[in-house]
């Protein structure tokens, strides 16, 4: 169902991607697209990273211990970010 807009118009939203974990993060949970097309999923409270390729797959994973802030991309850990 969509939404109506200002102008009168309808909104509307497709689902063009989903991925389905048993993980959650009650706070601080993020997720963010690649450049390569994959998505870094990140489960702040859990501890764990994901990297999801498009078709669903687990391209690898990082788990620590205890809790930890957010996740951001960045092409080199050098330098300031762009």
């Amino acid at each position: 169902m969509g939404t109506s807009c200002e102008d009168g118009g309808e909104l509307t939203a497709t689902l063009e991607w989903e991925h389905v974990d048993r993980g959650q993060s009650v706070i601080l949970g993020d997720v963010q697209r690649l450049p390569n097309g994959n998505t870094l999923v990140t489960y702040s409270t859990v501890g764990e990273i994901h990297e999801v390729s498009p078709a669903g797959d687990l391209v690898q994973s990082l788990s620590i211990t205890g809790p930890f802030g957010y996740a951001s991309f960045r092409e080199s850990l050098y330098g300031p970010p762009q």
